[in-house]
């Protein structure tokens, strides 16, 4: 076997996951953003008992060495403001085309911030651009848009999650048309 094989059935056999590496580019000190870790806490309804690097620790996106904080590719994806800077592959591109094919562009977007922020602009994106029918139900009025707002953030979250992300030069893509939405992630089925 080569080298790259070798590696390759490596990281299929689960023994070498990407999240649990650490990222010798990011500086802890100068990149972990407290107020992203704040916004974790508040939604996983996880009350600050104690130090943010305890809790960083026992969530296991970081490790100390030698008295040095390094965050693990985990930390980085989500406590830090521009992960991309450090996993270029972390970048999602949303893109609204007219019409059915990949021709026309009329809006794109190029997501590039921690994961929590990427799963909500690219909804933002989406729900931006989908249609939407008024519902009138005696005198109440209603918008329900063409794909309920929970398929849209279980796509996005299962493109994100599943994205296999030892695999660079490719992103995530959500691309919508008149008749459909697509979304792409690199690497194959699990």
């Amino acid at each position: 076997m080569t080298t790259n094989q070798i590696i390759d059935f490596i990281q299929s056999e689960g023994r070498i996951r990407f999240d649990e590496l650490q990222n010798s580019e990011c500086n802890f000190t100068n990149s972990f953003y407290k107020i992203l870790l704040i916004k974790y806490l508040q939604l996983a309804d996880i009350t600050k008992t104690t130090e943010y690097i305890s809790i960083l620790k026992n969530l296991s996106v970081i490790d100390s060495t030698n008295g040095k904080t390094i965050f693990r590719n985990s930390g980085v994806l989500f406590f830090t403001e521009n992960p991309s800077q450090f996993i270029p592959q972390a970048v999602i591109v949303c893109a609204k085309y007219e019409g059915n094919e990949k021709v026309d562009i009329s809006d794109r977007k190029e997501l590039k911030g921690d994961l929590i922020s990427n799963i909500e602009n690219a909804i933002d994106f989406i729900k931006g651009h989908l249609k939407v029918k008024i519902k009138i139900e005696g005198t109440r009025r209603s918008e329900v848009p063409e794909i309920p707002e929970v398929a849209i953030r279980e796509a996005v979250v299962n493109a994100i999650a599943h994205r296999d992300y030892f695999e660079k030069g490719a992103n995530i893509m959500i691309e919508i048309f008149n008749n459909r939405v697509e979304f792409t992630n690199p690497g194959g089925l699990p």
